[in-house]
């Protein structure tokens, strides 16, 4: 009733013939991410589909998919920031670093040609005292290089350097955001590493990796003398597609796992009897067996590691933060490295 504290009921319906409504059309992103900004400020890998029957199960009322990933969103832009406030703030978070972890190394690169006075990001390296310690202390000579996407709003690259321990385990050396994979980036990247690694005598290292894109002309520039290996999995998948039958698969692996020349050549000799034109590609002179076969690695090392899975599992590991914020997405890999030591 207007002007009164009373409500009327002009009509009433003893038995209801209508069905009853799961939608409600008031329920919107905006409504959902500020309900949940803080559970999912414990939980930002929440996943959507647990929080979407959370949020029907609460509120009684249905919602779309996309409904509760725009919520999920907005409640994460409210905790960690926009990606263009966090771009902002990447000097501010390097000094952090040095302030905290004496020894180690942050550095930022921008582009200043674009706009005169407003510096575009282009690339940051982290190598954490810590880890860059413990790699001159306690690790083998060989450092695995690998580089995975980003996906988040402005794309770009990770690429990674990882280490072996004395009990063959994965020790995260250094990490560096990128915009892509190219010899220009690899080139700063690897002379960033060989300056924290102290790599003088480059002889005595060797560096494993699937033969990204511009790698190799950066070896050949940064660290000539230093022994190469290419990661046996990676070769071998361009060899499967050529060369399908079991016989044939099976005698690369021979190859590559022999411990000696003799057997190796024998393994060779096999395979040209089975296939001449697979082993005329695993001859070629792009593929010498120094990078890919035990039998010819360097024996000053003592790993006879083929296989790049050092740098492939830390990627796994980062899975769900390639996706977040710069700034979130170093700490994650920071949290982890430093849980993990």
């Amino acid at each position: 009733m207007q002007h009164e504290n009373t409500l009327q009921v002009k009509k009433y319906v003893r038995e209801h013939t209508c069905t009853q409504l799961w939608e409600n059309p008031t329920v919107k992103s905006t409504w959902i991410s500020k309900k949940y900004v803080e559970t999912l400020k414990t939980n930002p890998q929440w996943p959507v589909s647990s929080f979407k029957e959370t949020v029907e199960k609460d509120y009684n009322t249905g919602v779309s998919k996309q409904q509760v990933y725009r919520a999920k969103e907005k409640a994460l832009q409210l905790i960690e920031g926009t990606f263009n406030e966090q771009y902002s703030r990447v000097w501010d978070y390097c000094q952090e670093l040095r302030n905290t972890n004496p020894g180690t190394t942050a550095m930022v690169k921008c582009d200043f040609k674009e706009k005169l006075g407003k510096p575009q990001f282009q690339r940051l390296y982290v190598c954490l005292g810590a880890a860059k310690e413990g790699f001159k202390a306690g690790c083998r000579p060989i450092i695995g290089l690998d580089g995975c996407f980003l996906k988040s709003v402005y794309a770009g690259q990770l690429l990674t350097a990882v280490g072996i321990d004395a009990n063959n385990e994965t020790w995260v050396i250094a990490y560096a955001v990128v915009e892509s994979e190219c010899k220009d980036s690899w080139i700063w990247f690897l002379e960033l590493l060989v300056k924290d690694c102290e790599i003088v005598n480059q002889f005595g290292f060797t560096f494993i990796s699937d033969k990204q894109k511009g790698l190799l002309p950066a070896f050949e520039q940064v660290v000539p003398n230093c022994d190469h290996r290419f990661c046996a999995r990676h070769l071998f998948s361009n060899y499967r597609i050529l060369f399908k039958a079991k016989s044939l698969r099976d005698k690369f692996w021979e190859a590559s796992y022999a411990t000696t020349v003799p057997y190796f050549t024998r393994a060779m000799e096999e395979l040209k009897k089975l296939s001449k034109d697979a082993y005329e590609w695993l001859t070629t002179p792009d593929k010498p067996p120094r990078h890919w076969s035990k039998s010819h690695f360097n024996t000053h090392l003592k790993c006879d590691m083929v296989l790049n899975n050092l740098c492939e599992s830390f990627n796994g590991t980062i899975l769900e933060c390639r996706d977040r914020p710069i700034l979130t997405m170093l700490e994650y890999i920071r949290c982890k490295l430093m849980k993990r030591i």
